[in-house]
């Protein structure tokens, strides 16, 4: 069950990530040849999205981001975030199956996104290093991942 999240609202929210992911976003960023923020929030939610576990983050926050530019103006592509987000947070937060949380609003919809994001960002540096900072490598790790 959704309680206060609409997707107006997600698009109108500010979003953001701990520190640490701000400062290794940027890095990766320039690593990728990325030049906006979004590029690089959006890979990061993608690679945390692919672990089956609940993500942690600290509670650090840094500078935020505007939802209609991390999830896109295009309704489609917001509206497969938001539910590829839910579902994730359905599958495995074990909070849900004790029965703590069943609910999602827009405040916690902000916290899912920060630790995605912080656990994104690092998984992906760690790719990068994998990689040994080669951008074809770290491609085809990132398209043979299976977890």
């Amino acid at each position: 069950m959704m309680a206060d999240l609409s997707l107006t609202n997600v698009i109108t929210a500010h979003f953001y990530t701990t520190q640490e992911a701000d400062n290794l976003s940027k890095k990766m960023k320039s690593h990728l040849g990325f030049s906006t923020n979004y590029q690089m929030a959006r890979l990061a939610l993608g690679r945390s999205l692919q672990i089956k576990s609940f993500p942690d983050a600290p509670d650090s926050k840094s500078k935020p981001i505007e939802g209609h530019l991390l999830f896109g103006k295009e309704e489609e592509l917001s509206l497969l975030w938001i539910g590829l987000i839910i579902t994730h947070f359905k599958l495995y937060n074990q909070e849900v199956e004790r029965g703590k949380k069943t609910e999602i609003d827009l405040v916690i919809f902000q916290e899912l996104i920060r630790r995605h994001w912080h656990r994104g960002v690092i998984l992906l540096n760690n790719d990068w290093k994998v990689a040994e900072h080669d951008y074809e490598k770290f491609i085809h790790i990132l398209s043979t991942i299976s977890h």
